[in-house]
């Protein structure tokens, strides 16, 4: 504390004891200047308040924008796989053997659509010649994982 009875000094502001305040020595000297910094600082902070809960909005709405454009990419992505997943074809009709197709295979594991199977003239595997064993059940669960859920 100083001879005049101040705590401390900022420029031309001195600040007095509490105390000092409550016992009058401070005000028997002369006028007191009382600052109203708190409702200024307040009005401030009210003030970053709103800008801090505009900033809020902005980058919700900025979040859902990027939602928004995100999810059209990812559809575009998985058209894009779907269309590119490879496919056997059968060799006979070169159609791609897609869901629902039925398909056969023969002994060596060749596969054609059933279509082709059920012509007369195809007797054997054209790949191999080797004879149909029948229906490619698990080729057919595989392609159904691959296509049905891809489209979903």
């Amino acid at each position: 504390m100083s001879d005049d009875g101040t705590c401390g000094q900022l420029g031309d502001d001195k600040f007095y004891l509490h105390g000092d305040l409550i016992n009058d020595r401070v005000l028997d000297r002369g006028t007191l200047t009382v600052s109203v910094e708190i409702s200024l600082a307040w009005e401030e902070l009210a003030s970053d308040v709103k800008e801090l809960k505009q900033e809020v909005v902005n980058l919700k709405n900025m979040m859902r924008t990027m939602d928004t454009f995100l999810t059209s990419k990812f559809k575009a992505l998985e058209s894009s796989m779907k269309s590119s997943l490879p496919c056997p074809e059968c060799p006979i009709c070169f159609e791609e053997m897609k869901p629902p197709t039925r398909i056969v295979q023969c002994r060596s594991g060749h596969l054609i659509c059933q279509q082709c199977r059920d012509v007369k003239e195809v007797i054997s595997c054209p790949t191999c010649a080797q004879e149909f064993t029948g229906r490619a059940f698990g080729m057919e669960s595989h392609l159904r994982a691959l296509f049905c859920c891809a489209e979903q």
